[in-house]
């Protein structure tokens, strides 16, 4: 009879893939405050805003975590209040509350940034 092999318990270096306007808007985000933001990641040893997009991304899909979740649980409401502020959003609400802003803020500014697909042609009156 043979012993059953056992599954490895750590978790695997997973990234997520991310639009984008969201990467774009989540180092902009970090930028300014690495420092307040490393402290809650192990792993990022570097005030560098892009490697703490990194983590934030290896976090996400080691916990299956949506963006929001993750900037809930790993971005202090301070740093996403004054954030929210900057960009003239309400500062007000919890932390999952200003995720869920700023990244509404992130898509729209990417909508309003790409052209439209959609064009009605022009009419034209004759007489």
């Amino acid at each position: 009879m043979s012993t059953p092999t056992r599954r490895s318990t750590r978790k695997r270096e997973r990234t997520v893939e991310l639009q984008p306007h969201i990467e774009a808007g989540l180092k902009d985000l970090f930028a300014g405050n690495e420092q307040t933001i490393r402290d809650k990641f192990e792993g990022a040893d570097k005030d560098n805003a892009a490697q703490l997009v990194d983590r934030i991304k290896t976090v996400m899909g080691q916990e299956d975590v949506t963006v929001e979740n993750a900037l809930s649980r790993y971005v202090p409401t301070e740093v996403l209040s004054s954030y929210a502020v900057k960009k003239e959003k309400s500062g007000k609400g919890s932390a999952m509350v200003l995720a869920q802003r700023l990244l509404a803020l992130w898509q729209k500014e990417n909508a309003e940034a790409s052209p439209s697909k959609k064009t009605k042609p022009q009419s034209v009156r004759i007489g």
